[in-house]
């Protein structure tokens, strides 16, 4: 494996569509995917209430992986994020958010069929991640049993 370096790990945060989350939700690994956005040195999340939510607000340790699998070769990007999510109160940073979001996904709304809306439901939960604690690896050059995810 080969460690990625800053800025490699930055320009896949930007292009990434999606992460896993995991979270403590009653003293067990809850493990969600999530839509993000970067903005800065921090990742922002929108969701609707639910599980995850109620797990960060008890206990807001989390950690997201993220991976970029490249099927004509076989290799493969990681980036793990550690950190505390801090719940998003200031209605101005959560538009913000959201626009961000929206403008994110948008170009996605021919493959998936459906218009996203312009205002988004009210109900929703607005967090963010600091970009403290990341790190990045790489399957490197080849596909050899010590580079494979997980070492299948």
């Amino acid at each position: 494996m080969d460690t990625l370096s800053e800025e490699r790990v930055r320009a896949l945060l930007e292009e990434l569509l999606f992460a896993d989350i995991a979270v403590v939700s009653d003293g067990a690994p809850y493990v969600t995917p999530v839509s993000f956005v970067r903005r800065d040195e921090a990742l922002f999340f929108r969701c609707g209430p639910g599980e995850r939510v109620e797990a960060l607000r008890s206990d807001p340790r989390a950690c997201l992986s993220l991976v970029r699998f490249y099927e004509e070769t076989g290799e493969w990007e990681s980036v793990i994020v550690r950190g505390e999510i801090e719940f998003i109160d200031d209605s101005q940073l959560q538009a913000d958010v959201t626009a961000l979001l929206l403008s994110k996904y948008r170009r996605y709304e021919p493959a998936m069929g459906v218009a996203l809306p312009e205002v988004p439901d009210d109900d929703a939960v607005t967090f963010s991640m600091r970009l403290d604690d990341v790190t990045g690896r790489s399957s490197g050059r080849s596909i050899a049993p010590r580079t494979r995810p997980g070492r299948l």
